[in-house]
Formats: structure tokens, C-alpha cells, sequence
């Protein structure tokens, strides 16, 4: 089975300083940075992630759009994403691999009752950071050519060269 994450939205937002100093600008610049963020790491993987917000958006407000790994679940009116979240981990917790991304002690309690496993937002974050091999090499090279084209050259290299090779290029 492919990963779940459901993911605390708003929880998420105000935990990862570069998304809370655009919260600080625009609710709607935070939500699509981390809209960005996630939509960025799903490209390409086998997972799905469920991005959980308080409250119904204007349809006008919203930024992002849910595809088959991105699922973009905004609640009712003046509703909490609390209940929807816990209803996520109820319906998928016997999926293999399920986690909770938030830090709020009720959801990580629900989800625990049901044997779902939980991740606070940073660890999320870093996970989502370190899954791109680009990410480690573009700002140290700072390439002029587009990632994916970066990303075959290095498939070619580290099949010729090894992982000490590797290692040493991507430090």
C-alpha cells in the first residue's frame, strides 16, 4: 500500500517558520506556499496526502487543486478540521501506511486509539526537504538547467560512479 499523510493544514502553517511569516502576509500566500510545498513532493511518488483546513474557503480563495496524491478538504462553514482529520485516520486506518501530520494532542490521541501513527509538522517538513536529491544539489551548484534534466545526468553519473561518488557529490 501507498503512504497516507493527512495533513493539520492550518496546524502545519503556524509550525514551519517560512510558511508562518507568510501567514503573517496573507492567509491565502501561506496556504498556497504550502499547497506548493506538498504538491512538490507527491510529483512523481506513490502517496497520497490529504490537506485538511479549517473552515470552508471562497471558491474564488482558493489556491491550490486537489489531484489523485493532493486531496484539498476544506470544512464546513465555521467547522474545526479536528473531526474531518479524525474521520481520515478512522477510514484509512488499515492502511499500512497512515500517518497524522499535526502536533494537536486530541487528534494524536484519536488517531493512536485507532493504531494511526503520527508525525509532528517539522519532521513532515524535513521529509518532504530531503526526498528531492535536487533540492540538495541546486543550491550548492545553483544550475542553470531544468531539474529534471539535472536529475537524469545524476542518474547517470551514480550509475557509473558508485555511492561513494554520490556521497561526495551531493555534499
Amino acid at each position: 500500500m501507498k503512504p497516507i499523510y493527512i495533513v493539520d493544514g492550518y496546524n502545519m502553517i503556524h509550525q514551519i517558520p517560512v510558511l508562518k511569516d507568510k501567514l503573517d502576509r496573507s492567509l491565502l500566500e501561506a496556504r498556497t506556499g504550502l499547497e506548493n510545498i506538498i504538491s512538490g513532493y507527491v510529483a512523481g511518488k506513490a502517496v497520497t496526502v490529504y490537506l485538511v483546513y479549517d473552515g470552508q474557503a471562497d471558491v474564488s480563495d482558493i489556491p491550490g487543486q486537489s489531484n489523485s496524491h493532493l486531496k484539498i478538504i476544506y470544512s464546513r462553514g465555521s467547522l474545526k478540521a479536528d473531526p474531518l482529520i479524525k474521520s481520515l485516520a478512522k477510514k484509512f486506518s488499515r492502511s499500512a501506511q497512515l500517518w497524522v501530520v499535526t502536533r494537536d494532542n486530541d487528534i494524536i490521541r484519536y488517531a493512536k486509539g485507532y493504531r494511526v501513527s503520527s508525525m509532528p509538522p517539522a519532521e513532515f517538513y524535513r521529509l518532504i526537504l530531503r526526498s528531492d536529491p535536487a533540492d540538495q544539489v541546486l543550491p550548492k551548484y545553483d544550475y542553470d538547467m531544468p531539474v529534471d534534466e539535472l536529475l537524469e545526468w545524476m542518474d547517470l553519473f551514480d550509475k557509473d560512479a558508485g555511492k561513494d561518488d554520490e556521497d561526495e557529490f551531493l555534499c
